[in-house]
């Protein structure tokens, strides 16, 4: 799924690339605001509902969250958390880092600077199937 065109303010592109073991990475490259918040909130509840149970969030392009993307940050990690998966927010931009931060938020969201340190937490997380 991408969706998209020219960046402007107001404006997300939002990448879902399939991962094995029920795993996802989503990249989101814009602003997530009012305008756009609909589309992302319905990637990742569709991708919870299809079962996947980790979600790598690339947040290396986003320029910008607002409040509601914030809370909807807090609350599908608790969702991923009670389907027995996780998800993990990497490298976001300085000025969102920011905001994280002020909030308190890196106290509940997992965060990984490198993407491949992400997905090292969500291997040593996986537990084999019986």
């Amino acid at each position: 799924l991408s969706w998209g065109r020219a960046m402007m303010k107001g404006d997300l592109k939002v990448l879902v690339e399939p991962r094995p073991d029920r795993a996802v990475q989503v990249t989101l490259d814009g602003s997530l605001d009012a305008h756009t918040f609909d589309r992302f909130r319905k990637t990742i509840t569709d991708l919870s509902a299809l079962g996947a149970l980790w979600i790598v969030l690339d947040l290396a392009k986003m320029i910008y969250i607002a409040s509601v993307g914030l809370n909807f940050l807090v609350n599908a990690r608790v969702m991923q958390r009670k389907a027995g998966g996780e998800m993990i927010l990497v490298a976001p931009q300085s000025q969102v880092m920011t905001i994280l931060k002020m909030l308190g938020l890196t106290e509940v969201l997992v965060l990984a600077p490198p993407t491949a340190e992400a997905w090292e937490k969500i291997r040593d997380g996986i537990q084999p199937l019986p």
